[in-house]
Parts: structure tokens; C-alpha cells; sequence
């Protein structure tokens, strides 16, 4: 996805390329939109060690071979699993704090993405407002959401 044709994407990404962006965002919107597309190309993006000059992800490098694979040691990614009422739970927040306090494999950022971000509970909900304020360099929280 090139983040050039869409202006607000452009501001993110441009942030996000040079480690200046806020610690966290939050993508909201109903299914289907396009919110895990553009969560996951910015992700790449950030990721890679090679980005092309118009800023999208080359695709060739390591570290783009081991997003595709759903194998980069610096993404993490918390989902509610899609079954009927599963949440995310106060274990999948340790896990996330657990990545969280590690420094970054490749050297570049950590990335953790929450799916379906309205289905925490009050106490995974606090933990995860406690690791934000305990924000780290260079590590970026994409909340996706359908409510707030």
C-alpha cells in the first residue's frame, strides 16, 4: 500500500518512519473497512530495514520475509480468537508485557497490534493503560477496534 495516496495515512507513516510517532493508536471502524490492512502496511513499513523512497516496505529484505511469514520476533499480535464471547484476558497482557520488556531482536522497533481491542475487560484494560504510560522508544501499540 502506497501511504502516499491517502493524505492522513501520509502524516502516520512519515511519523512513524522516523520513530516520531505517539507509542499508541487506535484504528477504529466496523468490519471490513480496511482497518488490519492498513495496521498490518504500516507495520511492514516500520519494520523494514529497506523501504523504497516513496516509503513502502521493499519486500526483499529479512525483515520483510519475516513479517510475511508471520515471523518477526518484533510483532506481536493479541485477537480475541473469533470465537463467540472470547475476550482478551489478563494472560494475553502478560504475554504483551513480556514482549514489552525485551529490547528489539532486528534493532529497529517493536510492534504490538490488539485486535478487537473492545472486547477487554476492566482489568486487561488497565494493564494495558499501565504498559502505555510505561512507554519504551520505539515501541508502537495499534488498538483495532468496531466500538469504543
Amino acid at each position: 500500500m502506497d501511504t502516499r495516496k491517502v493524505p492522513w495515512l501520509r502524516k502516520i507513516d512519515g511519523k512513524l518512519a522516523r520513530l516520531e510517532a505517539p507509542g499508541a493508536f487506535i484504528f477504529h471502524g466496523k468490519n471490513g473497512i480496511g482497518k488490519n490492512l492498513i495496521v498490518e502496511k504500516l507495520s511492514q513499513n516500520l519494520l523494514c530495514i529497506d523501504r523504497a523512497p516513496n516509503g513502502v516496505a521493499c519486500g526483499r529484505c529479512e525483515d520483510c520475509h519475516l513479517f510475511l511469514i508471520g515471523g518477526h520476533p518484533d510483532f506481536f499480535i493479541i485477537s480475541d480468537n473469533e470465537e463467540e464471547n472470547s475476550k482478551i484476558t489478563i494472560k494475553d497482557i502478560r504475554n504483551i508485557s513480556s514482549f514489552f520488556e525485551k529490547t528489539s531482536h532486528r534493532g529497529r522497533a517493536k510492534i504490538v497490534i490488539i485486535y478487537n481491542a473492545e472486547t477487554l475487560g476492566i482489568i486487561p484494560g488497565n494493564a494495558i493503560l499501565k504498559l502505555l504510560e510505561e512507554y519504551q522508544t520505539n515501541t508502537f501499540f495499534f488498538l483495532l477496534t468496531e466500538k469504543i
